[in-house]
């Protein structure tokens, strides 16, 4: 999550100022998160009941989203700090619900207008013509229209570009790429490797998600949401059984692999997400997808896994709740309240110099990860208590 906020900070493309009370809402059930995953995780086993407290926890985290308003109005008509506390966030929301009613009213206006002037409707669910960004060095390019090579907005021209589309244009027109383009044998190879490699998936996407049933059927979108999750459960457990494999031939523990390098892939369209709405003004959103992400994976994909095992097997007793779990679990409990600490030093602003120093904290973490684990079989140059020969080196 550092790293997630700090990128976020960075290519925000603005100072963002955040909301306090849904920010500390969400820090709450974090922090509860990481407090029982700690001590359910002291005994190195996991009981039915404790899955089932962090299955709960959630439930009341998804309780309390659907009355936050409510919640927030009550601590607002208390007065003194709750009210302070939730003074913005009310503005906030006034001010959403009036522009509202404002979008609507014009929108009323509009359609009365052009009913008086027998103007046709347009269909309702139609899909607009975007331009696509031009290639000034495709083969037989119009050079003369170099000028529309920016990424194209919307037809409206108010939306700017997606933060995905204009990173991807910039990109394959910087001159590095445009220079090794040119150099047709290294790109055709390493194009057709890439084929090579994606045929087997995309064939398959296209065998399982036909797109010509899409006009066939209304309800075709339920299919292949359904078929979605099941291609995404089945590549995460194909990049988990990779991963264990490789730290087991290369003698990595466990909870390197997961920190380091898993932890690494799943962040990636975190990052992206709490990026573009960064890059969209909403600062609120993005530190939210950044902490409810974080919550769900620990109240939901824990406790769900840690259920169905208990039906299934009894208590879940495992390598990976033994040894020093205990040690990253209060560093990422600590630095959490670092992370709030630092939103309140910044009063409530996203800046690019709270960005590196949160990554600085995340790299200090990787450090501290793999300076406290046997990598390779050789002894963690920090040892801590419940390790072999840690008593012999105090």
């Amino acid at each position: 999550s550092m790293t997630i906020v700090g990128l976020t900070c960075i290519f925000a493309g603005q100072t963002l100022v955040i909301t306090k009370f849904p920010v500390l809402r969400d820090f709450s059930f974090y922090i509860l998160s990481i407090i029982l995953l700690f001590l359910f995780a002291l005994d190195e086993k996991i009981l039915w009941y404790e899955s089932l407290l962090l299955l709960l926890g959630y439930a009341s985290y998804v309780f309390w989203m659907t009355q936050n308003r409510k919640i927030a109005r009550a601590m607002h008509s208390r007065g003194g700090f709750l009210k302070t506390l939730t003074d913005d966030y009310i503005a906030d929301v006034e001010r959403r619900a009036k522009e509202a009613e404002e979008k609507e009213a014009k929108k009323a206006a509009k359609e009365e207008g052009d009913a008086e002037a027998g103007e046709p409707k347009p269909k309702e669910g139609g899909v607009g013509f975007t331009p696509t960004a031009y290639d000034a060095n495709a083969e037989g390019a119009d050079k003369s229209s170099a000028a529309s090579a920016a990424p194209a907005a919307s037809p409206a021209g108010s939306a700017k570009p997606s933060f995905i589309r204009t990173l991807s244009f910039t990109l394959r027109n910087s001159k590095s790429f445009v220079a090794f383009r040119k150099n047709t044998s290294a790109y055709k190879c390493i194009a057709k490797v890439q084929k090579a490699f994606s045929w087997p998936l995309t064939t398959a996407f296209k065998l399982s998600m036909p797109e010509s049933m899409r006009d066939k059927c209304k309800y075709w979108f339920m299919w292949n949401f359904g078929v979605s999750v099941a291609w995404i459960c089945i590549l995460i457990t194909c990049v988990l059984i990779f991963t264990t494999r490789v730290g087991c031939i290369l003698n990595i523990p466990g909870i390197v692999m997961g920190t380091i390098v898993l932890s690494s892939g799943t962040s990636v369209p975190d990052s992206l997400s709490s990026i573009i709405v960064a890059r969209k003004g909403e600062g609120d959103m993005a530190i939210a997808n950044v902490l409810g992400s974080n919550i769900f994976n620990i109240f939901v994909c824990l406790g769900f896994s840690w259920m169905l095992w208990n039906i299934a097997e009894g208590p879940y007793e495992a390598n990976a709740l033994k040894g020093n779990l205990w040690f990253p679990i209060m560093i990422v409990l600590v630095y959490s309240c670092f992370l709030l600490i630092a939103f309140i030093v910044s009063r409530w602003r996203l800046t690019k110099k709270l960005g590196f120093s949160l990554i600085f904290l995340h790299m200090t973490f990787i450090a501290l990860t793999l300076l406290t684990n046997s990598i390779g079989g050789k002894k963690p140059v920090l040892l801590l208590p419940n390790t072999p020969g840690w008593s012999d080196g105090r």
